[in-house]
This record gives structure tokens, sequence and C-alpha cells, in this order.
């Protein structure tokens, strides 16, 4: 598909683990190849897809939906929720493989708009950078207590977006 994203879907009443989908599109891939040639930045957004069919298996998404109110990107909480995940599980990665998290953090802050009137927006620049992070930091910290998991990490995950409402 032409598409400038890269999307996660379920067919209703699935399992996101078994009838999960992720599409990347052609116009992505390609910004992508061109600014970024790292498999790490592509390993950032497969995690932050993966991170919405968890969403929609735990309730997350549905929790999350509606944003923070009028005036506010209906879809921010649930990526920004995203990205918070997938900072915790690229912080996970980086005990088997490298993981330069400021490197990484500053592709995330590079998929940012400042498009707060569209419903769609996944979130400024800012917004995205620090949900990346603190996932990060948060997942490094839950392992050297060795208590990472995913839903202890996607609770944490929905305390953080909705303190950022007050800040949207």
């Amino acid at each position: 598909k032409n598409l400038d994203n890269a999307i996660a879907s379920l067919e209703n009443g699935k399992n996101p683990a078994v009838d999960g989908k992720i599409v990347f599109g052609n116009v992505f891939i390609e910004r992508i190849r061109k600014e970024d040639t790292r498999v790490l930045s592509l390993s950032g957004v497969l995690a932050h897809e993966m991170s919405h069919l968890y969403q929609y298996g735990s309730g997350d998404y549905k929790y999350l939906a509606g944003g923070c109110g009028p005036g506010v990107p209906t879809n921010l909480l649930t990526e920004l929720q995203a990205d918070y995940l997938a900072g915790g599980y690229m912080a996970w990665r980086g005990q088997l493989i490298p993981v330069d998290s400021a490197e990484l953090s500053k592709f995330f802050y590079t998929l940012g708009d400042n498009d707060t009137a569209n419903p769609d927006s996944h979130g400024t620049r800012k917004q995205r950078l620090a949900a990346f992070m603190q996932g990060f930091l948060t997942g490094a910290d839950l392992i050297k207590t060795n208590k990472l998991d995913r839903a202890r990490l996607a609770a944490s995950g929905v305390l953080y977006v909705r303190a950022a409402c007050n800040k949207a």
C-alpha cells in the first residue's frame, strides 16, 4: 500500500497473537530506508505496532481510545502508550542485542507531527520522544528488579499517558 505509516489491525473478536496483522506502507518503508538504514529503527516501529495488538487484546485500546477530551487527537493516548511499550520492549531487547536508546529515541522524535487538529495524530515530536524514552527507562528499571512483564509495563504506560492528558 502507498501509505506513509505502518498499521496494526485485528479482526473483531480474534486473538491478537494469532489474528493480528501489521502492514508497512511502501512510502513509509522508503522513508525509513532513506533516512535511517539501521534495522533498529524498523524494530522500534514493529514494536510500536505489536503494542497496538497487545492493546486490542488487553482492553487498553478501548480504555484509552477517545483521548483526553475535546481538542486533543482521539488516538493520542493509544499511540503514546504504544510508543511507551515499544520503549520497554527495546529495553528488554537490549539485553540480547545492543540497543542505542538515544538514537532510537531520535527516530521516534522524527515520527511525531504537529497536526494536533487531526484525530489520527500520533502525537507531537516531544510527546513521542518522551513516551518512548520513559518506556525504555521504566523497562530497564523493571529488568533490574526482575519484574518486567507486559501487564506491569502496560499498566505503568496507562498511568504515564493519562498524566500526559494534563499536559496536552
